[in-house]
Formats: structure tokens, C-alpha cells, sequence
């Protein structure tokens, strides 16, 4: 079951000006600080004429109403004609910080941006590299990770602005505090990740910080923003297990988590020269991992503004799927008829690969 097109009339925007023809395709939120990617199909072979590379894209969905705020804005980066029509690949304003779009940034000893946080320098490069003539990147909501994480010691020639952000921001690991005292739960970290919030003129920047998963004993007490049920909101659902890693080497030695029933699962990773801080990133690495042993695919009839990161709650019979989730990614299909679903608790890249 999908909503036909009684419920939402997507418009097309290229560059401020309406695209009149007939439009379909696909908007895909992969997380883990992957950039949004709108795939579109214009039925009309002719559009290929048009220079459209690298042009500003808007697209409003108009569920039942009209939209204010396109539903997704971004660039144009790949454009392929066939004998019917024009497919258009557009990725969302982070791609501005992108090699590909000519963000490199060289840091050496003497010109870098030590001592600035990720925002701090965020700020000022696209404050004096991308904003100088035309605000493309609002930078209104930008804040800092919790905790902060600074670019200190960074080093290199012609990096890529996002990627490099990235791969700091990923340090940034968080615990809950328990309710009891001001120890932290270290069982359950949390990250922060780059995401974009559309406005009604700019695309927005911000760091966001996951939120934890209820945990009784803590301060994750979120109450879930949406409640789904076959009843309101759940077409059908598929949820795959998988084993997490249990066992984590590193250069020193081994981190194994608890007495592995279900058998050794491994991974490695890399060595920072410090005994502790590896046994420390092993345990870090584990603990992420036991979050998710369960991927579930979900697809809904609401929520189709859902933000990544969002805690929802699963009411079905199954009590391996039934509870709190969090949103790991969501796809929307649109055209003659619309779909949505959301990817919950998937297995994402390793805190190994972040950390080096």
C-alpha cells in the first residue's frame, strides 16, 4: 500500500524555475554522515539540452498540502539522457564541503586550525569560502558536538573539507549519565553526526547529537517521537539479526564482552600507540556494536519527515522488534504514487575506522 496521488503533488525546481513535466523518483538518507541523494526522472528527452550541472535543485513534495520548505534542496551532479526521458542525480548542500566541489584545505605547522572546534572552524571556512558573495550554507543553527571535538593536530595537503570534518567528528562519543549519581553509563555511547536542516531560502547545517535509546537507571528518558502500529502507520516491516562483534584485537592485546554464547565474533582495530587508550577504543567499539544486532526495514504511511537520529516506538506483536528504535536512514519514492521506509538500527561503519 502506498498513498496515491490524491495525497501529494511534487514540484521541481532547477535553478528558481519550475519544471513543468512530468516528474518521479527517489530520495535516499543513508546517515552516517552520507550526503542525501535525490534521484528524479523528467519524462521528457528534451531536457538534456539544458545546462543544469551544478545548478541549485528544489523539490517540495506537497504532502497534502503545500509546502513552504522543499522536502530537499541541493546541487546537480549527474544528469543521463535516455530515449524517453532525463535522470537527474542531485546531492544535498553538504556537498559545497566537498573536493568534488572544490573544498580542499591544507593544514601545515604553521597555517592550521589548531585550537578551533569542529563548528568553530566550519564557521569560518564557509563564512569566508562559500558564503562571500551569496549565503549557501545557513550557518544559523550550527553548534558544537557534545562533547566539543577540536581540529587540533590535523595535518595535510589539498584535504577534503568534508571528509576531514568528518573523520573528527566521529570522536566524538558520548555517555549518559546514570540517574543515581554522575557516573556515566558506559554502556550505551552516543555520537554526534553532520546533518542539514531544510529552510524556506537556505539549506541549514548542524551537529546533532544521537539520542539514546530508553535505559532504565539513566537520563535517557526521550519519549519516542513517533508511535507506529499496523493500526497508524505500518505497511510492513522485515528486521534481519545479525551477531555483533563480541571480541575486538588490537595491537597490545584483546577486549573480549561477556562470555560469547553465541559464539566469537571479531574485529580489529587500529593502534594509537597507547596501551589504555586501545583497550579503551576496544571497549568503545564493542559497546557500539551491541547496539545493533538487529536491522529492521519499515515501511510507513506517515511520518515522511522523519530526521535521522529520531527515537520512534514499534508496537507490533513480535517482541524481538517491539520497543524503541532509532532512525539509521529513511528512502521516499514519489511520482504516480508514494512510498516510505525507514531503516532502523542498522549496523553501521566501525568506531575503528574513525578513530586512528
Amino acid at each position: 500500500m502506498t498513498n496515491d496521488n490524491s495525497f501529494q503533488q511534487p514540484k521541481l525546481f532547477i535553478d528558481g524555475k519550475e519544471i513543468m513535466y512530468n516528474i518521479s523518483g527517489s530520495i535516499a538518507y543513508s546517515g552516517d554522515n552520507r550526503l542525501n541523494q535525490l534521484t528524479v526522472v523528467i519524462n521528457n528527452p528534451d531536457f538534456q539540452h539544458n545546462s543544469v550541472y551544478n545548478k541549485l535543485l528544489e523539490l517540495y513534495l506537497n504532502i497534502g498540502s503545500e509546502e513552504a520548505v522543499p522536502f530537499f534542496r541541493g546541487y546537480i551532479k549527474e544528469i543521463t539522457p535516455s530515449d524517453n526521458s532525463v535522470f537527474i542525480n542531485a546531492i544535498d548542500v553538504r556537498s559545497l564541503l566537498t573536493s568534488d566541489s572544490g573544498s580542499n584545505v591544507t593544514f601545515t605547522e604553521d597555517d592550521n586550525a589548531d585550537g578551533k572546534t569542529i563548528a568553530q572552524f566550519l564557521n569560518n571556512y564557509i563564512t569566508d569560502k562559500i558564503n562571500f558573495n551569496d549565503t549557501l550554507i545557513g550557518l544559523d543553527m550550527l553548534r558544537d558536538s557534545d562533547p566539543p571535538v577540536f581540529m587540533t593536530g590535523v595535518r595535510g595537503q589539498n584535504l577534503d573539507v568534508y571528509k576531514t570534518v568528518v573523520q573528527q567528528l566521529k570522536k566524538a562519543i558520548s555517555y549518559p549519565k546514570q540517574t543515581t549519581s554522575e557516573v556515566d553509563d558506559v554502556l550505551t555511547p552516543l555520537r554526534s553526526f553532520l546533518d542539514v536542516y531544510e529552510g524556506a531560502n537556505i539549506s541549514n547545517i548542524t551537529i546533532v547529537k544521537e539520542k539514546g535509546l530508553e535505559i532504565e537507571g539513566t537520563d535517557n528518558d526521550v519519549t519516542p517521537s513517533y508511535t507506529f502500529s499496523f493500526n497508524d502507520g505500518i505497511i510492513k516491516y522485515k528486521a534481519k539479526g545479525r551477531q555483533p562483534a563480541n571480541t575486538v584485537i588490537y595491537e597490545s592485546g584483546s577486549f573480549e564482552y561477556t562470555n560469547r554464547p553465541s559464539g566469537v565474533s571479531t574485529l580489529k582495530i587500529k593502534d594509537t600507540g597507547d596501551r589504555a587508550e586501545n583497550r579503551n577504543l576496544a571497549l568503545e567499539e564493542v559497546l557500539l556494536e551491541q547496539q545493533m544486532d538487529t536491522e529492521i526495514s519499515l515501511e510507513v504511511s506517515k511520518g515522511y519527515d522523519i530526521g535521522l537520529g529520531t527515537i520512534i516506538y514499534v508496537d507490533v506483536e513480535d517482541e524481538l522488534i517491539r520497543g524503541e528504535h532509532r532512525v539509521q536512514g529513511k528512502k521516499i519514492s514519489f511520482g504516480s504514487s508514494m512510498s516510505c521506509t525507514l531503516t532502523l538500527n542498522r549496523h553501521r561503519p566501525k568506531l575503528s575506522d574513525y578513530l586512528s
